[in-house]
């Protein structure tokens, strides 16, 4: 179990949080959400920096009270960054994509600008990613995300991917609840160990893998929001896996 002091159910917050960022479209309402989740985050969860995507919404929420259409903008910062592939900004959300993805040098790639090669090898992949779906009847389509990913058969976008470590966060919290409320608790306990066990199988087999590499090319090729925002997700999992 963990080795802090911080629920479940925070560490499952923060997961919610920053996969709604990427499977949301911006808009008014949602960014002052963040802007205080955000402030939230940062007194529970200590040894991570919130301090550069805590200044980039601040700058977003500053300027949509002087310029409501300026959400227009961020919705097209959105799909330049997970949905037009001929974007400059995009980096395909996707394990499959990232993992394994070659660092090019000057004089390769699109326009021999050098880059980023992407896999292509990517069923088998994605498979397994949906069987540890399955497995706990996590369904990614029945969640608030934006439609263009409502009927994709891609299951493992990196918000699908967080949303199902908040569920299993959820579900350990929800266990632990259960426990509290039973004398007769040792089946609970198991329940709720299992629970974290599978969010710490899937840390390692699957995010661990892809995440770091995510980061380093959107230093490369994201605006600042989503820059800060890679790196905050860099270092959640690095300190979520270095705490069990």
């Amino acid at each position: 179990m963990p080795n802090n002091n911080v629920s479940a159910m925070d560490r499952g917050g923060l997961y919610e949080l920053i996969a709604s960022l990427y499977l949301q479209l911006p808009t008014i309402e949602n960014v002052e959400q963040v802007s205080n989740a955000l402030t939230n985050a940062k007194d529970i969860f200590h040894d991570i920096d919130f301090s550069k995507l805590i200044v980039e919404v601040k700058q977003r929420k500053e300027k949509l009270t002087k310029e409501p259409d300026y959400i227009e903008e961020l919705e097209q910062e959105y799909y330049d960054h997970f949905l037009v592939p001929i974007a400059n900004a995009y980096i395909p959300p996707y394990e499959s994509f990232i993992r394994g993805a070659i660092k090019l040098a000057p004089g390769e790639g699109r326009k021999n600008k050098g880059g980023w090669k992407y896999n292509r090898s990517t069923v088998l992949l994605d498979y397994n990613v949906n069987l540890a779906y399955d497995s706990v009847g996590f369904q990614p389509q029945n969640m608030n995300i934006i439609k263009e990913l409502k009927h994709q058969n891609k299951m493992d976008h990196l918000g699908f991917e967080l949303a199902f470590m908040a569920f299993l966060c959820n579900m350990e919290s929800q266990e632990l609840f259960n426990e509290e409320q039973e004398s007769d608790s040792e089946s609970n306990i198991k329940n709720s160990v299992k629970w974290y066990n599978l969010q710490t199988q899937f840390l390692k087999e699957h995010l661990l893998s892809f995440i770091n590499t995510y980061y380093k090319i959107s230093i490369e090729k994201a605006k600042p929001f989503y820059r800060s925002l890679s790196e905050l997700l860099n270092n959640y999992i690095d300190w979520d896996l270095k705490n069990r």
